[in-house]
């Protein structure tokens, strides 16, 4: 979208011309309220309104190394939270090892590198959900099944959250897998999950 304008009249317009994604917005702020991508995917991935990251200036001027850990954060994130996403810049925003670098990073990051073509027709060989909200393309969201190794949000030993949160009573107690958060521990735990020691785990 010019501008990385992506809302409910640039959707339309582009879907009016034929088009069957496009590569929209730079920001997170929700679809529904703000115009830009979906910020939580709860209901699937807008294909007219795929995250578009420029690289000025977060990717200008770094050194080799600043490169490379900017760009496996990236990959880590939008593997985790399985989000799609596009990255530009213009004719000598990026010197040419620059350039290099960043793609290299991508690669050796895990990075599935695809067209914005081949990354529509990735999105719209996926589930469809039909719900959009008023005014926006019907049809556009959409749902992949998900891949690799599921993320553990749980805490270790180590972890910040451990023991530092308010006990706030029997109604809060249980955790998502149904740990009791009084079961182990001086506290409770900040967060959904609860610290289970390691040689307990394959109990539970």
């Amino acid at each position: 979208m010019p501008g990385t304008y992506g809302d409910a009249l640039t959707e339309n317009i582009a879907n009016g011309l034929g088009f069957k994604g496009v590569r929209g917005t730079g920001s997170l702020s929700s679809t529904w309220v703000l115009g830009g991508a979906d910020s939580t995917l709860a209901k699937g991935y807008d294909a007219f309104n795929i995250l578009s990251q420029g690289v000025v200036p977060n990717y200008q001027n770094l050194s080799y190394q600043q490169m490379r850990n900017r760009v496996s954060q990236d990959v880590f994130k939008n593997a985790l939270w399985g989000r799609p996403i596009g990255y530009f810049w213009h004719v000598n925003e990026l010197r040419p090892d620059e350039v290099e670098n960043f793609m290299d990073a991508l690669v050796q990051g895990g990075a599935t590198l695809e067209s914005n073509t081949q990354m529509v027709n990735f999105l719209l060989s996926c589930q469809a959900n039909d719900v959009a909200p008023p005014g926006y393309v019907s049809g556009s969201y959409y749902a992949c099944p998900s891949s690799g190794i599921e993320a553990d949000f749980r805490p270790t030993v180590n972890s910040p959250v451990r023991d530092v949160g308010a006990n706030l009573g029997a109604e809060y107690q249980y955790d998502l897998l149904g740990i009791n958060q009084n079961s182990y521990g001086a506290g409770s735990e900040i967060g959904a999950y609860a610290y289970v020691p390691e040689n307990f785990s394959a109990m539970h």
